[in-house]
């Protein structure tokens, strides 16, 4: 490539922002529901040593609950933004060596045109950042989705851990943990409305027909 003007086009660089961004923030989700079910070990844990709660202090508003989702919100702010990193700040002197011997650019002025454009993309995802995640009300939006499936896992998974089982041969809570820890996030929003609608229309179901069951037991 010899004395070609490279240009970057502005709305691609912002959908591949958006794009990226999107990917990185649920990714995260692995993570998070990883939180969530320490927490409720935490929890089983606590139930289990009345005498020496002191020992393991929570700053949780929900302090009685299994869940402590106030807690893993924080984690998604805390550790969302560093993700950005690699996008806001690009390695210049790394992508300018790949574009090179992509392009194979061998002129001065064609090395000039490219560093400008390095810089204007990078300039580009650094302004889409700041709209889309320094803008409270933006940036609300971008967690709404995420946040209110974390809801509805919390509020399923608070019912079922909580729920009273009769029959205590069968590790109803710890099969609860195990089915949910074998989840990963390949595609979040399809993947954890699942992992809700399995616990809601299944696991809850069978809390309930476990107890009628054992309840009958019990009578005879």
């Amino acid at each position: 490539m010899n004395n070609e003007l490279i240009q970057v086009d502005k709305s691609l660089a912002r959908q591949f922002f958006q794009g990226m961004a999107k990917k990185r923030l649920l990714c995260l989700s692995t993570h998070l529901i990883g939180e969530m079910l320490a927490d409720i070990n935490e929890y089983k844990w606590l139930s289990q040593n009345q005498d020496i709660q002191d020992l393991l202090i929570s700053s949780s508003c929900f302090k009685n609950l299994p869940t402590k989702l106030d807690l893993t919100i924080k984690d998604l702010e805390y550790l969302f933004i560093p993700t950005l990193e690699t996008l806001i700040k690009l390695s210049q002197p790394n992508l300018e060596k790949e574009l090179i011997s992509e392009l194979r650019i061998k002129d001065s002025n064609s090395l000039i045109s490219l560093r400008q454009a390095i810089y204007q993309l990078n300039q580009t995802f650094l302004i889409q950042y700041i709209r889309e995640y320094q803008s409270s009300v933006d940036y609300n939006q971008q967690f709404s989705s995420l946040i209110l499936n974390l809801i509805r896992l919390q509020n399923i998974l608070n019912k079922l851990y909580t729920k009273p089982i009769i029959n205590n041969s069968i590790p109803w809570r710890d099969l609860i943990l195990l089915f949910v820890s074998n989840y990963y996030s390949t595609s979040f929003e399809q993947d954890i409305t699942k992992l809700n609608l399995t616990l809601a229309n299944y696991f809850f179901p069978c809390c309930l027909v476990l107890n009628s069951i054992s309840k009958k037991q019990k009578l005879i």
